[in-house]
């Protein structure tokens, strides 16, 4: 049984191997494994995403603080190295944005629990975090990284409301 695992996983590597030794202009999509739709694969003693391996193996570098990202094809699937650059998250929200591939509100998905109006909800709440967070079903983490406008950025920041110091 452990060979079929090997065998398998060899064949994984050697797809790779193959498309960064010769690309060819259009997509190689991953056949086998993936989540959160990138396919997956065991490189270097750990599970890596397969576009970033390619895009590894076809540059010579793996810049920890910078993501593999897909450029023309915007196909999560696609390992093809010519279709990946390595960009900071900033650049690669960017793109997302400038090409319309970054979902927000109501196209995120169905697993989201959070709407734009929770968000607005959320960031005037003058609560605790942890009780802010137990209520919606979150992180006291993620309730305040909604709060600094690090999540959701898209939904505006409410402007602080008026204390009536001077008027």
């Amino acid at each position: 049984m452990a060979e079929v695992h090997r065998t398998r996983r060899g064949a994984l590597m050697e797809l790779i191997r193959k498309t960064v030794a010769n690309p060819p202009k259009e997509c190689v999509i991953w056949p086998y494994g993936h989540s959160m739709g990138y396919g997956k694969v065991q490189f270097e003693r750990r599970v890596q995403q397969a576009h970033r391996v390619s895009l590894i193996l076809y540059s010579g570098k793996n810049p920890p603080h910078l993501h593999a990202c897909h450029g023309p094809c915007h196909n999560r699937l696609c390992i093809n190295p010519l279709h990946l650059a390595w960009q900071t998250q900033l650049e690669n929200n960017a793109d997302k944005h400038r090409d319309g591939t970054h979902k927000t509100g109501k196209d995120a998905g169905a697993n989201r629990k959070l709407t734009e109006c929770n968000i607005r909800a959320i960031r005037n709440d003058p609560r605790r975090h942890k009780i802010i967070a137990k209520e919606y079903g979150v992180t006291p983490n993620y309730i305040c990284t909604i709060k600094a406008g690090n999540a959701w950025s898209w939904v505006p920041m409410d402007p602080p409301p008026d204390q009536g110091l001077f008027s």
